[in-house]
């Protein structure tokens, strides 16, 4: 969560880009990241860098899916599915179907073309899903930088990977 220094500077983040981002910059943007620059006291968080940014975009929509989840459970609800920008947990089945929960797992297309991929059952689970078809940059060359960025290097991954869902029993 200490990397929004490095989000906002690849111009993913609500502070702005910065304009000339070169390896000297990336390495002095590195040092205030890390859980090592902060320090929770009191319920206060304790920076040790002034420029440490945390960024929880990463887990929100999936945290918010999974407390839904638990308060509709706490209602006795047993027939649910959330979706928080595709951040999806279910229980039960659909009640107006009768059937269990199915979800799409859309193909990945650069053109914000929407389709279906594969339609995937769930049982009393949850699904999330990130992809670098979506949210990425095209710099004055023409190259192409994910928002998925890597927090030991301080640069976008590079993957030949478009998207990825993960099934487990909450987000």
């Amino acid at each position: 969560p200490t990397i929004g220094i490095l989000v906002n500077a690849w111009d993913f983040g609500p502070e702005g880009k910065i304009e000339v981002l070169d390896s000297l910059k990336i390495d002095s943007l590195m040092l205030s990241v890390g859980l090592d620059k902060v320090t929770l006291e009191d319920d206060r968080i304790i920076k040790e860098h002034p420029n440490t940014f945390l960024d929880f975009n990463a887990i929100a929509k999936g945290y918010g899916v999974d407390v839904i989840a638990e308060f509709l459970e706490s209602q006795n609800i047993t027939d649910y599915l959330v979706d928080i920008g595709g951040e999806i947990r279910s229980k039960g089945q659909n009640f107006e179907k009768q059937k269990p929960w199915k979800v799409g797992v859309e193909l990945p297309h650069f053109d914000a073309e929407q389709s279906i991929l594969k339609t995937i059952t769930l049982h009393d689970e949850a699904m999330a899903t990130s992809g670098t078809y979506r949210k990425f940059k095209i710099d004055s060359l023409g190259n192409r930088y994910s928002h998925i960025l890597d927090a030991k290097s301080g640069y976008p991954s590079k993957t030949n990977l478009l998207s990825i869902s993960v099934i487990a029993k909450d987000c």
